[in-house]
């Protein structure tokens, strides 16, 4: 993620870039400068081309401009400057402003480049030909440009970006890319009411919600480490708290090269006055997707209108008339809730160590073929179902594949590795910035899916294969006739003018194309005549820099051209010329070659239009190529050795798991055979709380990620690394683990384990998955062991979710004492040499977990592993014998007068009830 670039569109307040304060420049005050340096009292004289691009500029002051002359794309004055910068490319002063320029096929690479660095980007392009100029009114002036195309980081949709979708990129570096609206509005007592919508205009996914949150936005922060948005956009008027809270957030998980936008939008732009109007306007041509566009709440229908509205610069707010590719994100009734905490902890997305996917469970997990089945791999594990029967039918499916159907799979496996993006590429289509190779690309990769999967559909058997199979080929049984009637070889060549097979039902086509015909065949009979004037029997029309029909005379015959043949060029050997004749028709051709293109150009704008009309249809052909691409991924995670088929249950809440392993470290450590399997039963009904002691280092954190995470991988259907597995639904997963503070919210290590705290006792549930690591270790031992007592007692007595309890405090092994029925004390065990037990070194890591608890947490072994100092670990190893031994005479002070100290105090109260005084001095 990336730091933010704050862009506000409130005309009154000055547009920045993303560059650091020191490097904002004013492109005004860079134009004046100009000014000074050329010594003139008056306005520079800049150049038609210098105008064009100060007009355009004027219009969309806070996008770097893609200038459009020739062969090159060009950057002028500040642009240059930074497009210098970032792109590493030259910057020179050229006339009145600085200039750089980047060749034309490079275009889609440096808009990504951009728009990666935080900035909004304009394609600018020439509207008119080198003919049409010369027949029109603007011949002595420069090319007609407009801006053809904005783009940002969550709307690189359009061709001039189409490679970046091609086949053969990886998957997993093509996540959603959303734009994230939020809107708030405070309550009483601190509490707030947020609003939010994302939309990725590039695969036409809409995700709303709806939430109340408070003034550390934990709720916030759940959906943003969710959906990971490429920018943010947020109300010119927001409030300070929510201001801070996303810019601090976005600077915390942003690179140089990748950074995450955020920009304000003018309150003007979208008051509460104009919300509504914004809206009715916007659905009036479909009163039901308006009225369920209404039934939603006000924020995030203030959410919605502000995203109208800002879309319709980049002409792809169409997407969001799509009310049935709108989700919510809160849908607790159905998925497992996993919170920021638990999606960072369990390094669900990317590892803690770098940032990297490797590592992380969807490394794991991903080995999908194509970038849509990657990003629907994501949803499912930041998804995981309750409902056992959509869990069955996944694990159904799997098995199926696993065990016999694999190789009828693997033709589907080697289409999908050669198909493109096939989301995105509809999605360009439906908004009509489709290129006709992307298009063609579409049609024939639907094409190869259709046929591969009628033979399979015949021979699945689980429900899920079956209807998956059956979808895809119905929903795509129309794709040859779109593709029937596109020319291949115009694809290729990139011919838009022959793209259309039959061109008879585009009769403006077709007339144009016979004009060109006739005037071809004109030229062609008027061939004879010039080489009758010439005698030369054999001559041919020649073509030289795309000039066509010139008629090319040595210099030793020169004097045999007619005195009103038009001369064109020449060289050392012959003389080139058109006769007037050939000059006339040669312009109308031109001409007619351009109708060509326009009228080509029109009818190919319909024909995506047609096709988008469809566009549900193939969506969900789409949406089922996905799931099916993730089964074939869990299907070979499911053929790896010791996966087994999890048991889910819809009674009470239970895990049970026989030799269970961490997922991602068994494999990264695969061919070792260096890690110890260990088993978790925890029932609500029974034994349900686990507290668990031992020495560092000793696989406790491994321990709790494991169980965790085998919940996660069961629940989303997939199979996991155990000799068996039994779940009975789990509806939550409550994380916190590791010291970390957050600075930038002015927290320190012990208030963020105390918020992580608070928050997991605010939403648990007793069907929830609890897991709390050293709980009070980032204060004083005293406070640290009284807060983690008083936590875990009253997690046992007043919930019943399913606890595992990591402690180094001895006390609070004596709760299993005090609630036998329910809490079951454990310890990771280890190895120590008995002839020696006072020396530190003499210990081995077991790493299975034991009933009962650990004696002590050998941190001093845990030191000399680090390669702390002899003398260190030697005066330490004194002190804690020291305390140990003080700690030893305690005890036995205490047993030696406890006893003593109770007879007193039962003879005091007899006599406080009237009892003779004989027995005192007894």
């Amino acid at each position: 993620m990336r730091k933010h670039a704050k862009i506000e569109l409130d005309s009154t307040t000055p547009n920045t870039s993303t560059l650091d304060s020191s490097e904002q420049l004013s492109f005004r005050r860079n134009v004046s400068d100009i000014d000074r340096r050329k010594g003139s009292s008056s306005l520079v004289k800049y150049t038609p081309l210098e105008l064009q691009f100060l007009e355009i500029k004027n219009q969309y002051s806070d996008a770097i401009l893609f200038v459009e002359c020739g062969y090159k794309y060009r950057f002028f004055g500040e642009d240059a400057e930074i497009a210098s910068k970032v792109l590493k490319i030259m910057c020179n002063p050229d006339h009145n402003m600085m200039t750089a320029s980047i060749p034309v096929h490079r275009l889609p690479i440096h808009i990504h480049r951009m728009v990666s660095a935080g900035y909004k980007v304009g394609v600018v392009k020439q509207i008119e030909t080198q003919y049409l100029k010369a027949a029109g009114d603007n011949k002595g002036g420069p090319f007609s440009r407009k801006l053809a195309s904005l783009y940002t980081k969550s709307t690189l949709v359009g061709q001039d970006v189409t490679c970046l979708n091609e086949a053969g990129a990886n998957s997993s570096s093509l996540p959603n890319q959303y734009l994230m609206c939020v809107c708030e509005q405070n309550l009483k007592q601190q509490e707030k009411q947020i609003g939010l919508v994302c939309v990725d205009p590039s695969t036409g996914d809409v995700i709303y919600d709806e939430f109340f949150d408070g003034n550390l936005y934990k709720e916030l922060e759940t959906r943003i480490s969710h959906l990971q948005p490429a920018e943010i956009l947020l109300s010119s008027d927001s409030s300070e708290g929510i201001r801070n809270f996303i810019v601090k957030v976005v600077e915390t998980s942003s690179t140089a090269e990748d950074k995450v936008r955020v920009e304000f939008v003018s309150q003007e732009v979208v008051s509460p006055s104009k919300v509504y109007d914004i809206i009715n306007e916007f659905y009036r041509q479909d009163q039901n997707c308006l009225q369920s566009v209404l039934n939603l709440s006000k924020p995030v229908i203030t959410c919605l209108a502000t995203l109208c509205v800002y879309l319709k610069d980049f002409h792809l707010d169409r997407i969001l008339r799509v009310t049935s590719n709108f989700h919510q994100f809160s849908q607790r009734a159905h998925y497992l809730h996993l919170n920021s905490q638990s999606v960072k902890n369990l390094e669900l997305l990317q590892n803690t160590w770098d940032g990297t996917e490797k590592g992380s469970l969807f490394w794991l997990l991903n080995q999908t073929s194509t970038a849509f089945g990657a990003r629907l791999l994501r949803k499912w594990i930041l998804q995981p179902l309750l409902d056992v029967k959509k869990i069955q039918e996944r694990l159904d499916a799997i098995e199926e594949i696993v065990g016999g159907s694999l190789e009828l799979f693997c033709k589907v496996k080697e289409v999908f590795k050669k198909v493109p993006d096939l989301e995105k590429g509809l999605n360009s289509v439906f908004q009509q910035r489709c290129s006709p190779q992307e298009f063609f690309s579409l049609l024939q990769s639907f094409e190869k899916i259709r046929d591969v999967t009628l033979d399979l559909e015949k021979c699945v058997v689980s429900s899920l294969l079956h209807s998956t199979l059956s979808t895809i080929y119905t929903t795509l049984h129309d794709v040859k006739t779109y593709k029937n009637n596109i020319n291949q070889l115009a694809v290729r060549d990139n011919d838009i003018t022959s793209l259309f097979l039959n061109t008879e039902q585009y009769p403006l086509i077709h007339e144009c194309k016979k004009k060109i015909s006739d005037i071809c065949l004109c030229l062609n009979d008027h061939l004879a005549d010039v080489r009758g004037i010439l005698k030369l029997p054999a001559l041919q029309y020649a073509t030289v820099f795309k000039l066509e029909y010139l008629i090319e005379v040595k210099q030793s015959h020169i004097k045999s051209v007619p005195t009103d043949w038009i001369f064109i060029n020449s060289t050392n050997a012959v003389s080139r010329f058109h006769t007037p004749f050939i000059a006339e028709k040669y312009c109308r051709l031109k001409e007619l070659k351009e109708e060509l293109v326009i009228h080509t150009n029109v009818a190919w704008q319909e024909l995506l239009q047609q096709f988008s009309s469809h566009y549900i249809r193939y969506k969900q052909a789409v949406s089922e190529l996905a799931t099916l691409d993730c089964l074939l991924s869990l299907a070979n995670v499911a053929s790896q050795d010791s996966f087994c088929k999890p048991k889910l249950v819809d009674g009470p809440a239970h895990i049970d798991i026989i030799d269970g392993r961490h997922p991602i470290i068994d494999t990264l450590k695969q061919g070792q055979n260096q890690y110890v399997p260990n088993s978790t039963h925890l029932h609500s009904s029974g034994l349900r709380v686990q507290v668990l002691s031992g020495p560092n280092m000793g696989g406790k954190s491994s321990y709790l990620r494991q169980v965790a995470l085998i919940v996660i991988m069961a629940q989303m259907g997939s199979y996991v690394p155990a000799a068996s597995v039994s779940i009975g639904i789990v509806d939550s997963i409550f994380i916190s683990m590791g010291s970390a503070d957050k600075l930038y919210s002015c927290q320190s290590t012990f208030m963020v384990e105390l918020l992580e705290v608070s928050d997991v006792l605010a939403q648990v549930t007793d069907r929830s998955l609890v897991i709390l690591d050293e709980l009070g270790r980032g204060t004083s031992t005293h406070d640290g062991v009284a807060i983690a007592y008083a936590t875990l007692e009253h997690l046992i007595k007043d919930h019943k979710c399913l606890l595992v309890f990591v402690t180094h405090f001895p006390m609070l092994f004596k709760l299993c004492e005090l609630y036998p029925q329910s809490v079951i004390n454990s310890y990771m065990a280890v190895q120590y040499n008995e002839d020696n037990a006072d020396s530190d070194a003499a210990i081995t890591f077991l790493y299975e977990l034991t009933e009962g608890s650990a004696a002590k947490s050998y941190g001093l072994n845990v030191a000399r592993l680090a390669s702390i100092p002899d003398c260190i670990l030697n005066l330490a190893h004194r002190k804690a014998q020291e305390l140990e031994n003080q700690m030893s005479s305690k005890v036995q002070f205490g047993q030696l007068f406890g006893a003593e100290a109770r007879n007193l105090k039962s003879l005091l109260e007899d006599q406080h009830k009237g009892n003779t005084s004989h027995s005192i001095f007894k």
